[in-house]
């Protein structure tokens, strides 16, 4: 039967970016330790993996390629090749070559990348590196037993104590094939994939390279770890065609002593062991959902509210008019109920689209370990908070942001070894990525030891490109001058830089992160260290709003973006080149008035009484309101097309009272100031 190829694409591209992922993390840790075993073992199953899936598929260049790669790392798993930093660059650049392919694949195509300079290469490196002398597998099956258990490595013993531990059976299997078979490989490989469909194949004897090749005579022996009975796994060998002599031996002669070394090693029993039986998958706990779906329930989740609200409404108006009787009081418990049951739903699906930023996070390694090459600098990354979690679209929005910042740090703040031993800090450089939960909050930080900012060369930049009057220059403290960097074009980059251009970009982070109804700050010390903080909502589907009052309309301005609040003192606003504006913190600020702005109907008809300042991506602004109504927690609805062409807002909520309440976008809100020429630009 064909296979459907468009059916299964998405779920092998998913699966397949899953094992680049895992390929990427193993390999970053076999480069810091070439004796790493476990990464080795990672390594060789995500390219098996990817092999197999993709000849299922018929994508048969990729299949070829990571066949190169998987023959690669079996000799260097087997001890046949020696490991160096020609190998390790080697993965490196396959593992591009594979995620080049994908994306190919994701675009509608077979791909089919030319990787004919890397097969030479990995070609050259097999025969180059010093091979250790192996014998030939005997045709005697009791000495390959004899001999394998001799070598079983580390990983192999590592993975014979986990499965006792987890009371599993590890079976030694010997077999040969018929004297007439003229396809070794394929039989052989046959026997391999069946009794994969039972559990995991760790170890075989000859090594998978040598079966592959055909480098054996009749006799093989497998090593498996299962959950099947060997009346099953020997019922499985026994029915591939050109095989006989099946013998299934459970691995019993060490088992005391297996036991005895995990107990004493500590090894502890994990559900989340490497040991993948596949029995297990019968089991899983969890299933795929498309964030579109999630969507909808959230959205279902918002009627409901309205009608909760409603409800509740109505059973106020009944209870006053019916007050006593008792079907008022059940309506009212019923209601009561309603509205919890609601809520905890709403929890629920807010929970289901929650993300480790891990999902982002695991991309850093291998940018800081390549960028720190390129830059000839030494660099201790060092991360943190991996588990934190935050909703997936903003998880989907920041990756660019975090890559901009880490690159600038690299490039700019982190020194080079030889100016770092100059200035008596360790040739290496530290730069720290972390994450962590505050009061509904998800704070992201990136620091480095390096350079640090300068104040007086950014006061002097400043001065060069007349952003602020010389002045109020001189008056602003060094946490007002790291703000000047975030302006559009502004930098204290001397020269061009191919790793982080002119150093122009912070304006760009600051309009994605406020954006997602977060925020960005800066800290410096100079000569010791500069550090961005990023804050965002957990989610982006509730935030913490402040309810203003314009007139009789309701309007809710994102609490992160609210510097102050103030009573309305006429005497504190004045009117220059008529431009309404007031005194913030030393600083002179537009004052807009949302009525105008709005076009709110009676609005000559009611005064302000209350100042609201604002920060917005280039400027903070006050913005003057009839009434504040307070701080609240709202659920975000997304507009019709018509609201959504109407610059300022980016969202609406239902109040308690079930009337609408447009959110207010500041960024978007300064551009239609800008456009209607209510604050006066230049």
């Amino acid at each position: 039967m064909d296979i459907d190829v468009n059916e299964y694409r998405s779920v092998f591209l998913e699966e397949t970016r899953e094992l680049i992922d895992q390929f990427e993390k193993s390999l970053l840790e076999l480069e810091k330790d070439p004796n790493n075993s476990g990464a080795i073992q990672s390594l060789f199953r995500a390219a098996h993996t990817i092999k197999g899936s993709s000849a299922s598929l018929g994508f048969d260049s990729l299949a070829k390629f990571t066949h190169s790669l998987e023959s690669l790392m079996d000799m260097v798993r087997n001890s046949k090749i020696a490991l160096n930093q020609n190998i390790i660059n080697i993965l490196f650049k396959g593992l591009d070559y594979i995620q080049e392919a994908v994306d190919d694949i994701e675009e509608g195509h077979n791909g089919d990348i030319d990787y004919t300079d890397l097969i030479e290469m990995i070609e050259k490196a097999k025969t180059s590196s010093i091979e250790l002398s192996v014998s030939k597998t005997s045709s005697k099956v009791e000495k390959d037993i004899t001999r394998s258990l001799e070598e079983l490595n580390d990983i192999e013993t590592g993975i014979i104590n986990e499965a006792f531990i987890r009371g599993l059976n590890v079976f030694v299997i010997k077999f040969s094939l018929s004297q007439g078979c003229q396809m070794k490989y394929p039989r052989a490989y046959m026997v391999l994939k069946s009794l994969e469909q039972l559990g995991e194949i760790f170890k075989t004897v000859p090594s998978v390279t040598d079966i592959e090749q055909e480098k054996f005579d009749l006799d093989l022996v497998y090593y498996i770890v299962t959950k099947s009975s060997e009346e099953e796994v020997k019922n499985v060998v026994q029915s591939i065609a050109e095989v006989e002599m099946v013998e299934v031996m459970p691995y019993e002669s060490t088992r005391t002593e297996h036991i005895q070394k995990a107990v004493q090693g500590g090894i502890e029993k994990d559900e989340k062991s490497e040991i993948k039986v596949k029995a297990d998958f019968k089991k899983s706990q969890t299933i795929r959902i498309s964030v579109e779906r999630l969507d909808n329930l959230m959205n279902l989740v918002g009627e409901l509210v309205i009608d909760r609200t409603r409800l509740i409404k109505i059973s106020e108006d009944v209870e006053e008019a019916l007050s006593g009787s008792e079907s008022v009081t059940s309506l009212a418990e019923v209601t009561t109920h309603m509205g919890r049951t609601i809520n905890l739903l709403q929890d629920e699906i807010l929970r289901t689209r929650m993300l480790p930023v891990s999902h982002i996070f695991e991309r850093f390694p291998r940018l800081v370990r390549d960028l720190s090459h390129q830059l000839n600098k030494q660099i201790d990354f060092i991360v943190s908070g991996e588990e934190t979690e935050l909703d997936k679209s903003i998880i989907d929005e920041i990756g660019e942001p975090l890559v901009h910042l880490i690159r600038n740090s690299l490039d700019h703040g982190i020194e080079l070894p030889e100016e770092r031993k100059a200035k008596g800090k360790p040739e290496k450089g530290r730069l720290k990525l972390s994450a962590k939960q505050e009061e509904g909050y998800v704070v992201i930080q990136i620091e480095d030891d390096g350079r640090g900012l300068d104040p007086d060369k950014i006061r002097e930049k400043a001065k060069k490109r007349d952003i602020v009057s010389p002045n109020i220059l001189d008056q602003m403290d060094d946490q007002a001058l790291f703000e000047l960097l975030f302006l559009p074009g502004f930098s204290t980059a001397d020269k061009v830089s191919e790793v982080s251009g002119r150093g122009v970009g912070l304006d760009v982070v600051k309009s994605v992160v406020e954006r997602l109804n977060g925020s960005v700050s800066l800290s410096s010390k100079l000569g010791e260290y500069t550090r961005f903080t990023l804050k965002f909502p957990l989610t982006l589907a509730i935030i913490q709003a402040l309810l203003v009052k314009v007139g009789k309309e309701v309007y809710a301005l994102p609490l992160n973006v609210v510097l102050e609040t103030r009573f309305l003192e006429e005497e504190e606003v004045k009117s220059i080149q008529s431009q309404q504006v007031t005194l913030f913190r030393g600083e002179v600020l537009p004052v807009l008035r949302l009525a105008d702005i709005f076009e709110t109907p009676g609005k000559e008809n009611f005064q302000d009484n209350f100042l609201v300042v604002v920060s917005t991506s280039d400027k903070n602004v006050v913005l003057s309101v009839s009434d504040l109504i307070g701080n609240s927690e709202v659920v975000i609805k997304p507009l019709g097309y018509i609201v959504n062409r109407v610059k300022g807002f980016f969202g609406a909520t239902i109040l308690g009272d079930g009337r609408v309440a447009l959110i207010v976008d500041t960024v978007s809100l300064m551009s239609a100031v800008k456009e209607k020429n209510f604050i006066k630009v230049g």
